[in-house]
């Protein structure tokens, strides 16, 4: 049997694999490839001899790290493991040239090898590309361009998600939006380029200053929101507090001077009663309330309902 015999033989073995994987709605795994390839290779008459020859381990390994490609998260790990699974083959390739006298079949084993080193290339190269291509999207989907927050969209599904945690578990969840006070003044006197750096300082000063765990977002406009999971009213009123002091000293300089802006802010918890569609749409409705309360009573303030 020649180099290209055994290729073709290969090929006709895994169309059979997956024809079966399809048939039986069944996802392949490694140890499973291995059972399915061993079992329909004895089936198209294929001896151990031959079996060998075509080096079942090592096209089972091509095979097992191409599924750990396709769900793989941790780079640095993969890179290690890529590398491990490379010196382990070089190995093997001299053992089996040793071993085997047959030209044939040890430039099979040799082709074998070429083709899983350039599979584990492309493969990472192809990973790290889809990684980057998928961030990229993520972040025109979600991302407001420009203040770097997430924006209206991605708050809908996180806190649909962060209310489910909350009404199932019991744990405390609040909301609050702040609005940047006579912001339309700020455009109007000093231009909205400078406009737009007091959005860009707001934002930083947020994500600087909340948890991991808290979520900030640029509703429209001026306003933007924050998602506090494990946060009672009371405990979110005093973050509001906090950020609103420390807005109210960033400096920012035109030609004219200096100038500074203030911030209201309206705060509301999350109860199970709220729920609407799997969104808390009475809390929002208390936090807007309780930003219009902040505003009319003269701005600058924190109000919580």
């Amino acid at each position: 049997m020649n180099t290209l015999e055994l290729d073709q033989l290969v090929k006709k073995i895994s169309q059979e694999i997956y024809k079966y994987s399809d048939n039986h709605h069944k996802r392949l795994t490694p140890m499973m490839y291995k059972k399915l390839f061993i079992k329909t290779a004895d089936g198209n008459g294929v001896s151990k001899d031959i079996l060998n020859m075509l080096d079942v381990s090592m096209f089972i390994d091509n095979e097992s790290m191409r599924l750990r490609l396709e769900k793989e998260e941790n780079l640095s790990k993969l890179h290690h493991d890529i590398s491990r699974k490379v010196d382990t083959l070089v190995e093997q390739t001299g053992l089996y040239s040793k071993k085997i006298k047959n030209a044939d079949s040890i430039e099979v084993i040799k082709n074998k090898t070429s083709d899983y080193l350039s599979l584990l290339n492309i493969s990472k190269q192809g990973l790290l590309n889809d990684k980057k291509s998928l961030e990229h999207i993520s972040d025109m989907i979600f991302r407001d361009p420009l203040t770097g927050l997430l924006n209206r969209r991605f708050m809908n599904i996180f806190l649909k998600k962060e209310f489910y945690r909350q009404k199932r578990y019991g744990s405390a969840l609040s909301i609050m939006m702040l609005d940047i006070d006579k912001f339309k003044a700020v455009n109007d006197t000093y231009g909205h380029l400078i406009g737009d750096k007091v959005l860009r300082s707001i934002s930083k000063l947020l994500k600087n200053s909340i948890r991991e765990s808290d979520m900030a977002v640029r509703y429209g406009g001026e306003e933007m929101v924050l998602i506090c999971p494990l946060t009672n009213l009371e405990e979110a009123k005093m973050l509001a507090e906090k950020l609103r002091y420390l807005i109210s000293k960033l400096r920012f300089q035109v030609k004219s001077g200096i100038f500074s802006v203030t911030v209201s802010f309206g705060v509301a918890e999350c109860k199970k009663e709220d729920d609407k569609d799997g969104l808390p749409m009475d809390t929002l409705s208390r936090m807007d309330d309780a930003l219009y309360q902040s505003k009319h009573n003269g701005r600058n303030m924190v109000t919580a309902l």
